[in-house]
């Protein structure tokens, strides 16, 4: 029974599980995305078919006000367990949705992906401006559209943006020599490490975000959100370095996920996922 109970505690993998808006805003002019997690129903369904065998459990909807009940019934070792747990109406299919809840609510009343109510609601990354990492939207109340980046493997890590740059193929351009007739401003800025953006670096920064599917605006907006700059000529190097990080990102963001890579964050870097040997 202890083998089962660890079976059905086990952690799924990251392509199985979702993430969803709980709730989107603007303010002042800045948008807000709320996110949580969620386990597909496919995967639930799948892990009971492993565990007790597909003939040995079975699901009954009981309808209520504005919603559902699931039953959810297994057969093991000649008894019966039952487990059950409602849920609302959803705003989207609002009776397969209701179904679907409830019927997750129930299986996590066996234990099956109860771990993920650690992670309770995160902020996504977001912007008013779709492309680059922005790949899902949303929108307000008032009927605006708002752009919002899923969790990745990067974000859960303590890489610094300096060091993410480092190991990037691309070579560091470094700070050009003093000219023959040094401005006043010149001198200072090359004894401080976090000195302004050179006009080469401000080229690398175009290559590569035009490599990786940035535009102008996606960087208008990043720099604003993040540094509250409306200009990439102002930039520092140290905000220079977190930009470039940010956009690179997207390429190991944008690859499938193995069975060894983590859940998204906010779930601690020890869950791994495993897969479940039938009884």
């Amino acid at each position: 029974m202890d083998k089962i109970r660890e079976q059905l505690l086990e952690k799924f993998l990251p392509k199985e599980i979702e993430w969803r808006v709980q709730s989107s805003s603007l303010y002042n002019n800045r948008p807000q995305v709320i996110i949580v997690t969620y386990l597909k129903s496919k995967a639930i369904k799948d892990r009971l078919d492993l565990i007790f065998g597909w003939e040995n459990w079975e699901t009954k909807f009981i309808p209520i006000e504005k919603g559902f009940i699931c039953e959810l019934t297994i057969t093991f070792n000649d008894k019966k367990i039952v487990k059950s747990d409602g849920a609302s109406y959803t705003n989207i299919e609002a009776v397969k949705g209701g179904m679907s809840d409830s019927f997750k609510r129930a299986s996590k009343m066996l234990g099956i992906g109860r771990y993920l109510d650690a992670c309770g609601s995160v902020f996504a990354a977001c912007s008013l401006t779709k492309g680059g990492m922005y790949t899902e939207y949303t929108k307000t109340k008032d009927g605006k559209y708002i752009y919002w980046a899923k969790p990745t493997k990067q974000s859960t890590t303590t890489t610094t943006p300096t060091t993410t740059t480092t190991t990037t193929p691309t070579p560091t351009i470094t700070q050009p020599p003093t000219p023959t007739t040094p401005a006043p401003t010149t001198t200072p800025t090359q004894n401080n490490s976090d000195y302004t953006v050179t006009p080469p670096q401000l080229k690398r920064l175009y290559a590569i975000s035009m490599k990786n599917n940035w535009s102008e605006d996606n960087i208008k907006d990043y720099i604003k959100t993040e540094f509250d700059i409306d200009s990439k000529k102002d930039l520092l190097k140290s905000q220079y370095d977190k930009l470039i990080a940010a956009i690179e990102e997207v390429q190991e963001a944008a690859a499938p996920p193995n069975e060894d890579d983590f859940l998204p964050p906010p779930v601690p870097e020890n869950y791994y996922a495993k897969p479940i040997e039938r009884r």
